[in-house]
Protein backbone atom coordinates (compact mmCIF):
# COMPACT_ATOMS: atom_id res chain seq x y z
CA UNK A 1 0.00 0.00 0.00
CA UNK A 2 1.48 3.33 -1.01
CA UNK A 3 1.98 6.14 1.50
CA UNK A 4 -0.72 8.24 -0.18
CA UNK A 5 -3.25 5.39 -0.02
CA UNK A 6 -2.44 4.79 3.65
CA UNK A 7 -3.05 8.44 4.46
CA UNK A 8 -6.32 8.48 2.53
CA UNK A 9 -7.51 5.53 4.59
CA UNK A 10 -6.53 7.41 7.74
CA UNK A 11 -8.44 10.48 6.62
CA UNK A 12 -11.48 8.33 5.82
CA UNK A 13 -11.28 6.91 9.32
CA UNK A 14 -11.04 10.46 10.64
CA UNK A 15 -14.24 11.47 8.85
CA UNK A 16 -16.03 8.38 10.10
CA UNK A 17 -14.81 9.18 13.60
CA UNK A 18 -16.26 12.69 13.42
CA UNK A 19 -19.55 11.35 12.11
CA UNK A 20 -19.80 8.86 14.96
CA UNK A 21 -18.69 11.31 17.62
CA UNK A 22 -20.01 14.79 16.73
CA UNK A 23 -19.01 17.84 18.65
CA UNK A 24 -21.25 18.15 21.66
CA UNK A 25 -22.01 20.72 24.33
CA UNK A 26 -19.93 19.88 27.34
CA UNK A 27 -20.53 20.17 31.00
CA UNK A 28 -18.99 23.30 32.43
CA UNK A 29 -18.18 21.54 35.68
CA UNK A 30 -14.46 21.24 35.01
CA UNK A 31 -14.05 24.71 33.55
CA UNK A 32 -12.15 27.31 35.55
CA UNK A 33 -13.82 30.72 35.38
CA UNK A 34 -11.63 33.65 34.36
CA UNK A 35 -11.70 37.35 33.44
CA UNK A 36 -13.88 38.09 30.42
CA UNK A 37 -16.31 35.21 30.94
CA UNK A 38 -20.00 36.10 30.75
CA UNK A 39 -22.11 34.26 33.33
CA UNK A 40 -25.86 33.98 33.61
CA UNK A 41 -26.75 33.70 37.31
CA UNK A 42 -30.29 32.51 37.94
CA UNK A 43 -31.89 32.52 41.37
CA UNK A 44 -34.99 30.36 41.07
CA UNK A 45 -38.17 32.05 42.27
CA UNK A 46 -36.60 35.53 42.23
CA UNK A 47 -36.46 37.05 38.74
CA UNK A 48 -35.00 40.31 40.06
CA UNK A 49 -31.83 38.46 41.06
CA UNK A 50 -31.46 36.64 37.74
CA UNK A 51 -28.98 38.46 35.51
CA UNK A 52 -25.91 38.26 33.30
CA UNK A 53 -22.56 39.38 34.68
CA UNK A 54 -19.12 39.74 33.11
CA UNK A 55 -16.08 38.76 35.15
CA UNK A 56 -13.84 41.82 35.39
CA UNK A 57 -10.10 41.87 34.59
CA UNK A 58 -9.54 41.74 38.35
CA UNK A 59 -11.51 38.48 38.47
CA UNK A 60 -14.79 39.48 40.12
CA UNK A 61 -18.22 41.06 39.70
CA UNK A 62 -20.94 42.63 41.83
CA UNK A 63 -24.22 40.89 42.60
CA UNK A 64 -27.38 42.25 44.26
CA UNK A 65 -27.61 41.94 48.05
CA UNK A 66 -24.16 40.38 48.51
CA UNK A 67 -21.90 42.89 46.72
CA UNK A 68 -18.52 41.87 45.33
CA UNK A 69 -17.92 38.24 44.36
CA UNK A 70 -14.55 36.73 43.46
CA UNK A 71 -15.07 34.39 40.51
CA UNK A 72 -11.73 33.86 38.75
CA UNK A 73 -10.11 30.55 39.54
CA UNK A 74 -13.35 28.92 40.68
CA UNK A 75 -15.36 26.19 38.98
CA UNK A 76 -19.04 26.77 38.19
CA UNK A 77 -20.08 24.49 41.06
CA UNK A 78 -17.81 26.29 43.49
CA UNK A 79 -19.16 29.70 42.49
CA UNK A 80 -22.75 28.45 42.81
CA UNK A 81 -21.97 27.26 46.34
CA UNK A 82 -20.39 30.59 47.31
CA UNK A 83 -23.33 32.67 46.03
CA UNK A 84 -25.86 30.29 47.58
CA UNK A 85 -24.19 30.48 50.99
CA UNK A 86 -23.95 34.28 50.92
CA UNK A 87 -27.58 34.72 49.83
CA UNK A 88 -28.67 32.32 52.58
CA UNK A 89 -26.75 34.33 55.16
CA UNK A 90 -29.58 36.68 56.13
CA UNK A 91 -31.12 37.43 52.72
CA UNK A 92 -33.05 34.45 51.29
CA UNK A 93 -34.42 31.21 52.67
CA UNK A 94 -33.03 28.15 50.89
CA UNK A 95 -31.92 29.96 47.71
CA UNK A 96 -31.53 27.83 44.57
CA UNK A 97 -28.73 29.20 42.38
CA UNK A 98 -27.84 28.11 38.86
CA UNK A 99 -24.91 29.45 36.82
CA UNK A 100 -24.51 29.03 33.06
CA UNK A 101 -21.54 30.31 31.07
CA UNK A 102 -23.02 32.37 28.24
CA UNK A 103 -19.73 33.32 26.60
CA UNK A 104 -16.17 32.24 27.24
CA UNK A 105 -13.34 34.68 27.38
CA UNK A 106 -11.17 34.78 24.30
CA UNK A 107 -8.81 31.83 24.56
CA UNK A 108 -6.77 30.51 21.67
CA UNK A 109 -4.90 27.43 20.61
CA UNK A 110 -2.42 27.38 17.74
CA UNK A 111 -2.26 24.56 15.21
CA UNK A 112 0.92 24.18 13.16
CA UNK A 113 2.52 21.63 10.88
CA UNK A 114 0.86 19.09 8.64
CA UNK A 115 -2.80 20.08 8.87
CA UNK A 116 -5.04 21.38 6.10
CA UNK A 117 -5.49 24.87 7.61
CA UNK A 118 -2.76 25.83 10.11
CA UNK A 119 -3.65 28.85 12.22
CA UNK A 120 -5.17 30.18 15.42
CA UNK A 121 -8.42 28.72 16.71
CA UNK A 122 -10.71 29.65 19.61
CA UNK A 123 -10.52 27.32 22.58
CA UNK A 124 -13.75 26.41 24.32
CA UNK A 125 -13.99 24.63 27.65
CA UNK A 126 -12.57 21.10 27.65
CA UNK A 127 -11.96 21.00 23.90
CA UNK A 128 -10.14 17.83 22.86
CA UNK A 129 -7.12 17.47 20.59
CA UNK A 130 -9.15 15.77 17.86
CA UNK A 131 -11.76 18.56 17.85
CA UNK A 132 -9.10 21.25 17.44
CA UNK A 133 -7.44 19.33 14.61
CA UNK A 134 -10.83 18.89 12.95
CA UNK A 135 -11.32 22.67 13.06
CA UNK A 136 -7.99 22.94 11.22
CA UNK A 137 -9.32 20.70 8.45
CA UNK A 138 -7.79 17.46 9.69
CA UNK A 139 -4.32 16.04 9.06
CA UNK A 140 -2.65 16.87 5.75
CA UNK A 141 -1.41 14.17 3.39
CA UNK A 142 2.12 14.12 4.86
CA UNK A 143 1.02 14.19 8.52
CA UNK A 144 2.75 11.90 10.98
CA UNK A 145 1.16 9.53 13.46
CA UNK A 146 2.11 11.56 16.55
CA UNK A 147 1.01 15.10 17.40
CA UNK A 148 2.78 17.25 19.97
CA UNK A 149 1.14 19.65 22.40
CA UNK A 150 3.68 22.38 23.06
CA UNK A 151 3.15 24.42 26.21
CA UNK A 152 5.13 27.53 27.14
CA UNK A 153 6.99 27.90 30.40
CA UNK A 154 5.52 29.93 33.24
CA UNK A 155 5.20 33.57 32.23
CA UNK A 156 4.94 32.84 28.50
CA UNK A 157 2.78 35.52 26.86
CA UNK A 158 0.52 32.98 25.06
CA UNK A 159 0.09 35.36 22.12
CA UNK A 160 2.13 33.42 19.58
CA UNK A 161 2.75 29.76 18.78
CA UNK A 162 5.68 27.65 19.93
CA UNK A 163 7.48 24.84 18.15
CA UNK A 164 9.04 21.98 20.15
CA UNK A 165 12.60 23.22 19.62
CA UNK A 166 12.15 26.77 20.98
CA UNK A 167 13.74 27.99 24.23
CA UNK A 168 10.47 29.11 25.84
CA UNK A 169 8.97 25.62 25.76
CA UNK A 170 8.00 24.37 29.20
CA UNK A 171 6.40 21.05 28.28
CA UNK A 172 5.89 18.87 25.20
CA UNK A 173 3.14 16.22 25.37
CA UNK A 174 3.11 13.41 22.81
CA UNK A 175 -0.33 12.37 21.50
CA UNK A 176 -0.96 9.23 19.45
CA UNK A 177 -2.78 10.93 16.60
CA UNK A 178 -3.29 7.74 14.65
CA UNK A 179 -5.10 6.09 17.57
CA UNK A 180 -7.34 9.15 17.95
CA UNK A 181 -8.19 9.21 14.25
CA UNK A 182 -9.14 5.53 14.37
CA UNK A 183 -11.32 6.10 17.43
CA UNK A 184 -9.03 4.03 19.66
CA UNK A 185 -7.62 6.79 21.88
CA UNK A 186 -9.13 8.55 24.88
CA UNK A 187 -10.60 11.80 23.55
CA UNK A 188 -10.41 13.44 26.96
CA UNK A 189 -6.99 12.33 28.15
CA UNK A 190 -5.11 15.58 27.38
CA UNK A 191 -6.46 18.92 28.52
CA UNK A 192 -5.70 21.79 26.12
CA UNK A 193 -4.66 25.04 27.80
CA UNK A 194 -4.96 28.61 26.60
CA UNK A 195 -1.94 29.41 24.42
CA UNK A 196 -1.00 25.79 23.69
CA UNK A 197 0.33 24.86 20.27
CA UNK A 198 -0.72 21.59 18.65
CA UNK A 199 2.13 20.67 16.31
CA UNK A 200 1.65 17.92 13.74
CA UNK A 201 5.02 16.98 12.22
CA UNK A 202 5.55 15.25 8.91
CA UNK A 203 5.24 11.49 8.86
CA UNK A 204 8.40 9.44 8.99
CA UNK A 205 9.10 7.55 5.79
CA UNK A 206 11.34 4.92 4.27
CA UNK A 207 12.35 4.18 0.68
CA UNK A 208 12.50 0.88 -1.15
CA UNK A 209 13.93 0.30 -4.64
CA UNK A 210 15.07 -2.50 -6.86
CA UNK A 211 13.28 -5.76 -7.45
CA UNK A 212 9.95 -5.05 -5.77
CA UNK A 213 6.69 -4.59 -7.63
CA UNK A 214 5.99 -1.02 -6.46
CA UNK A 215 9.23 0.77 -5.53
CA UNK A 216 8.98 4.21 -3.94
CA UNK A 217 8.47 6.14 -0.70
CA UNK A 218 6.24 4.74 2.05
CA UNK A 219 5.11 5.64 5.53
CA UNK A 220 7.37 4.21 8.23
CA UNK A 221 5.79 2.42 11.18
CA UNK A 222 7.19 1.00 14.39
CA UNK A 223 8.59 -2.54 14.23
CA UNK A 224 8.90 -2.37 10.46
CA UNK A 225 11.06 -5.22 9.14
CA UNK A 226 12.59 -5.67 5.70
CA UNK A 227 10.01 -8.34 4.91
CA UNK A 228 7.13 -6.02 5.91
CA UNK A 229 8.67 -3.25 3.80
CA UNK A 230 8.77 -5.55 0.79
CA UNK A 231 5.13 -6.55 1.35
CA UNK A 232 4.12 -2.88 1.54
CA UNK A 233 5.88 -2.38 -1.80
CA UNK A 234 3.84 -5.14 -3.45
CA UNK A 235 6.22 -8.04 -2.86
CA UNK A 236 9.31 -9.35 -4.62
CA UNK A 237 9.57 -9.58 -8.38
CA UNK A 238 10.35 -12.95 -9.92
CA UNK A 239 14.05 -12.11 -10.29
CA UNK A 240 14.60 -10.60 -6.83
CA UNK A 241 17.42 -11.77 -4.62
CA UNK A 242 16.23 -12.28 -1.03
CA UNK A 243 19.74 -12.83 0.34
CA UNK A 244 21.61 -9.73 -0.79
CA UNK A 245 19.23 -6.99 0.39
CA UNK A 246 20.95 -3.86 1.60
CA UNK A 247 19.86 -0.92 3.75
CA UNK A 248 21.44 2.49 3.23
CA UNK A 249 21.24 4.46 6.49
CA UNK A 250 22.40 7.96 7.41
CA UNK A 251 24.09 8.24 10.79
CA UNK A 252 26.10 10.75 12.79
CA UNK A 253 29.29 9.57 11.09
CA UNK A 254 27.88 9.59 7.60
CA UNK A 255 26.11 7.04 5.46
CA UNK A 256 26.49 3.32 6.00
CA UNK A 257 25.40 0.29 3.98
CA UNK A 258 24.07 -2.67 5.90
CA UNK A 259 23.57 -6.21 4.62
CA UNK A 260 20.08 -7.02 5.87
CA UNK A 261 18.10 -10.19 6.49
CA UNK A 262 14.34 -10.28 6.10
CA UNK A 263 13.78 -9.87 9.84
CA UNK A 264 16.07 -6.83 10.14
CA UNK A 265 14.40 -3.65 11.40
CA UNK A 266 14.00 -0.69 9.06
CA UNK A 267 14.52 2.76 10.60
CA UNK A 268 13.02 6.09 9.46
CA UNK A 269 14.63 7.49 6.28
CA UNK A 270 16.30 4.16 5.48
CA UNK A 271 16.61 3.14 1.84
CA UNK A 272 16.07 -0.57 1.24
CA UNK A 273 17.50 -1.96 -2.00
CA UNK A 274 16.47 -5.38 -3.30
CA UNK A 275 18.96 -6.49 -5.99
CA UNK A 276 18.44 -8.81 -8.92
CA UNK A 277 19.26 -12.47 -8.43
CA UNK A 278 22.24 -13.87 -10.32
CA UNK A 279 20.36 -17.07 -11.07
Amino acid sequence: MRMKDSILIGLLGFLVFLALFPHECRSEGGYVIGPGDTLMIRVWGDDDLTQDVVVSPEGGFRFPLIGGVEAAGRSVEDLQRVITERLADGYLVDPQVEIIIRAYRRRNVFVLGEVVRPGTYPLDAQTSVIEIISKAGGPAEDAGDVAQIVRGRKGWSKDKPLTPDQEDVGQVIQVDLRALLMGQGDREDVEIHDGDTIFVPKGRVFYIFGEVKEPGKYRWERDLTVLKAVIVAGGFTEIASKRRIKIRRKGADGEEKIRAKLDALVEPDDTVTVPESFF
